[in-house]
């Protein structure tokens, strides 16, 4: 019976063995696990564990696609922080590991990068350079790639243009938004049996293509539905930016001619941006800079 215990034995740690690979992952997942949490100090402890371990990979294609996780995970921790001079390189070392593998989900993986890219120049107020970035994810992943992903890329590339106050620009993005809105639902309809012409549908762009033909009475409305939902939700997904949507509700109301309304909206933007981003975030700054601007177009218009 010795040698079939002694067999059994030397499976399980053969299966359970601690290969670099195995020990690389490991320590990956607990990093994500840490930035999830915003528990910083364990994220250090585990990403640094995580480089070292990513030098004991087998060079290859695999390894540059590992790397380029930890290089993206690492680069959203610095974004989270608000230490953008940090993230940007980590951000884009990790775009170049993913071009070097030949994994299948390397192009999800950049559109990821090139989103997260989009927000820190969004922050930076940059906003011909958040334009590219997000342009650029919604270019590297297709439809059929990813659905959600695309139509994701797409939303914050018309979120920079209505802001840059290129309705034409928008509009015409934010339609294909729809289609793939429409075309994703279809899909999953056929799946249950089902019709788009049994189901009230509402597009989630809908509230941008309202603003982009400049219905500002429509607009607010849909907006203030949007920002009442998700903060009234105890925990929102991680591709949710209220702080965007009240932006959007400020300008319609202030194109309304409801500047109080406006400038109350811009305060509530500063205190989403503190809760979700924390103090000392760049975002934070930016909505605060938004409001500053706005209370000092107010305080001429009545000078005059």
């Amino acid at each position: 019976m010795w040698w079939i215990l002694a067999f059994v034995a030397a499976v399980v740690l053969l299966l359970c063995w601690p290969t670099r690979t195995r020990r690389f992952l490991f320590e990956l997942s607990q990093a994500g696990r840490a930035v999830a949490a915003r528990d910083w100090n364990l994220f250090a402890q585990h990403s640094a564990r995580a480089r070292e371990a990513a030098t004991r990979l087998k060079p290859g294609p695999a390894a540059h696609f590992y790397t380029a996780d930890l290089d993206f995970l690492c680069g959203q921790a610095a974004y989270l922080q608000g230490r953008f001079d940090e993230a940007v390189p980590l951000l884009e070392h990790a775009i170049e590991g993913y071009e070097r593998s030949n994994d299948c989900q390397k192009a999800i993986r950049i559109s990821v990068v090139r989103n997260q890219l989009g927000d820190l120049r969004y922050d930076q107020s940059d906003l011909g350079q958040a334009e590219r970035e997000f342009r650029s994810a919604a270019q590297t992943i297709s439809y059929g790639l990813d659905p959600a992903m695309s139509i994701f890329s797409l939303q914050r590339l018309a979120d920079v243009l209505l802001e840059q106050q290129r309705f034409d620009d928008a509009r015409e993005i934010v339609h294909q938004c729809m289609e793939f809105e429409r075309k994703l639902l279809t899909e999953a309809l056929a799946k249950e049996g089902k019709s788009l012409s049994e189901c009230i549908v509402k597009s989630m762009s809908a509230p941008d293509l309202a603003l982009a033909n400049r219905d500002f009475v429509q607009a607010e409305q849909l907006f203030q539905e949007k920002v009442n939902h998700w903060n009234g939700m105890a925990a929102k997904p991680d591709n949710i930016d209220v702080t965007r949507y009240q932006f959007h509700l400020a300008t319609a109301q202030r194109e309304l001619g409801r500047i109080g309304e406006s400038l109350e909206t811009l305060r509530r933007a500063c205190q989403t941006a503190e809760r979700d981003f924390g103090l000392h975030h760049p975002r934070v700054a930016r909505a605060r800079q938004r409001l500053e601007r706005a209370e000092q177009s107010a305080a001429g218009a009545q000078a005059t």
